[in-house]
């Protein structure tokens, strides 16, 4: 190496230069040599390669991972549980859906205590999670609606909602948000579609007929879905057919007594006579059954008389115990 460094040395300057230039040139070649026998190499193990592809797509892995299919699991929501849910469009228990509730777009029907609400806004809405066959574990186990009845955050807001929706104007403490199908019935719990502001606080007189349902249901004297149903179409008759309700109001508020008769100065007052009907058994309230109503479990089989005298006989209708 020493011998060509010093005839290197020796060399002109242009020499020197030219060599140098030489050297470069015969660097570049050998490197183009090389990749060009590597490239061949490739294609020799991997095929052909198509015309305008990239050596990228050649080494490309034949047998890809496969794809992962199966959905990652849901993050954990951040809405509020209090949160007021849209109006659903599935059937409700009457068989309508839930119409848009802008400012008073809904009314109710008959005035004070005793109103049904608007049946295109507040149709009802059943509880998917009752049914017949496990009432006993569900409405009629004691203290089972408590675990399922939604809390004042979120009843609260959806009443002064609704109370717009009604046109109601007044205090909302003078309304109860009201499950239409109580729960104790299986209604639902937070559909909007089974609430609404009703006039009164609580107790009203519809918790009375809730109650009396519920023990019908529970006694196998009315069957969940009827239950269910008449209810959320008029709160009030069903009231009248199980003896808590009359047709002014409730079956246990005393009748006004009837100012007596003025008897005329020329002519004495005719004594006063009492019908000679009467009825055997009565209602817890005193009233008198009538065929169709619903008998308790204690007259089942049992035969009675209805107001007008004739006799009447708590049978087993279909299921129904009722006075025929």
């Amino acid at each position: 190496m020493r011998s060509v460094w010093r005839r290197y040395r020796a060399l002109p300057g242009r020499a020197q230069g030219a060599l140098i230039v030489a050297a470069v040139v015969l660097v570049l070649i050998a490197a183009a040599v090389d990749g060009a026998s590597r490239k061949a190499a490739n294609t020799a193990k991997s095929g052909p390669v198509a015309p305008g592809a990239t050596a990228t797509a050649q080494t490309t892995t034949v047998n890809p991972v496969p794809v992962q299919t199966t959905a990652s699991a849901a993050a954990p929501s951040t809405t509020p549980t209090t949160a007021i849910p849209a109006a659903a469009t599935t059937p409700s228990a009457n068989g309508t859906s839930a119409a848009p509730q802008g400012p008073g777009a809904c009314h109710v029907r008959g005035s004070g205590l005793y109103v049904l609400p608007d049946p295109g806004c507040t149709p009802g809405e059943i509880n998917p999670d009752v049914a017949q066959s496990d009432i006993g574990s569900t409405i009629c186990a004691s203290g089972w609606t408590s675990t399922i009845r939604p809390p004042e955050s979120y009843t609260e807001p959806l009443k002064i909602q609704q109370m717009s929706a009604y046109g109601e104007t007044g205090s909302p403490s003078s309304y109860e948000e009201d499950h239409l199908i109580s729960l104790e019935l299986g209604g639902s719990p937070t559909d909007p579609r089974n609430l609404w502001p009703e006039p009164g606080a609580s107790p009203n007189p519809k918790d009375d007929v809730e109650n009396a349902a519920r023990r019908a249901v529970c006694d196998g004297q009315m069957s969940l879905a009827s239950a269910q149903q008449a209810i959320a179409t008029n709160w009030m008759a069903l009231g009248q057919q199980l003896g808590v309700v009359t047709a002014t109001g409730p079956a246990t508020a005393p009748a006004p007594p009837s100012p007596p008769p003025v008897a005329s100065p020329a002519t004495p007052a005719a004594p006063i006579t009492a019908p000679a009907v009467g009825c055997s058994p009565t209602t817890p309230s005193g009233n008198c059954y009538q065929r169709g109503e619903y008998c308790p479990s204690a007259d089942r089989g049992a035969t009675g008389t209805d107001a007008g005298g004739s006799p009447i006989t708590c049978e087993d209708v279909n299921g129904t115990w009722r006075w025929e």
